[in-house]
Formats: C-alpha cells, sequence, structure tokens
C-alpha cells in the first residue's frame, strides 16, 4: 500500500530569509544572556490560493508544497 508525504520546500532566496531571520534573533538572545528559542514556521495551505510561509511571523511568500507517493 503506498502512503503519501508532504515536502514544503523553501527557494534559495527564502532559506537566505530564514538564515537572517534566526541569525539576528539568536545573536539577540545570547546577547541578552538567553537560551535561543527557535523558530516557529507556520505554513498557510489555502487552495486555490496558494501555500505560503512565515518564520516567527515574518512572511517569506510563497512556498512549493508537493505529495509524493511511496
Amino acid at each position: 500500500m503506498k502512503t503519501k508525504r508532504m515536502v514544503i520546500s523553501f527557494s534559495a532566496e527564502q532559506t537566505e530569509k530564514y538564515f537572517n531571520i534566526m541569525t539576528k534573533q539568536t545573536a539577540a538572545e545570547i546577547e541578552e544572556d538567553c537560551v535561543p528559542s527557535g523558530a516557529t514556521i507556520t505554513v498557510k495551505i489555502m487552495p486555490p490560493f496558494g501555500e505560503y510561509a512565515d518564520i516567527n511571523n515574518i512572511d517569506i511568500g510563497e512556498v512549493s508544497v508537493d505529495f509524493i507517493l511511496d
């Protein structure tokens, strides 16, 4: 029996945005002597309008969502 997987992909530009967001956040947290908190990534799947993602409530635009049969 085949199973389905959902694969969510960021473009190269979106991945760079992720690293920029997280680098700034982590540096600020370490400067405040806090343990880095990590990221919350929210993916909004809204047919027929598309799929979009936020990183810590910062919109990074449309992402690729694919369904793969194994």
